[in-house]
């Protein structure tokens, strides 16, 4: 649980029983956590590179997004570039396959578009 999580909790028993206070609106910063497609109103800054990567997954079909360690790759991805693509009518799948990237792909694809592929079946 992250502090902002724990500042929210806090606030939501406290408010209860102060009069006239209501729920506190959900906070736009993740501290360390990474935005997620939920999160896309939040996410801003980014659009040139939103634009750009969406632009040569699309002309290419392939892209590799790397970086050092937290400079925003998971949340220009989840919260950027995924919604985007899915916007315009793309089908989008997310895997974080370490091991196993070909299973955990064919895993996503039966879950997300009833695909059985394989060899044999398409």
């Amino acid at each position: 649980m992250f502090v902002a999580d724990v500042v929210e909790v806090l606030h939501q028993e406290v408010s209860a029983f102060l009069p006239g206070t209501g729920p506190k609106p959900r906070r736009p910063y993740k501290f360390l956590d990474y935005y997620t497609e939920q999160d896309a109103p939040f996410f801003f800054g980014r659009e040139q590179e939103v634009e750009s990567i969406s632009s040569r997954i699309l002309a290419h079909r392939s892209f590799i997004l790397h970086g050092r360690s937290g400079v925003g790759k998971s949340s220009l991805l989840r919260a950027g570039i995924i919604p985007r693509l899915k916007t315009e009518g793309h089908g989008v799948l997310t895997i974080r396959g370490f091991t196993d990237p070909l299973a955990e792909m064919q895993i996503s694809l039966k879950q997300n578009f009833n695909f059985c592929g394989g060899p044999g079946n398409t």
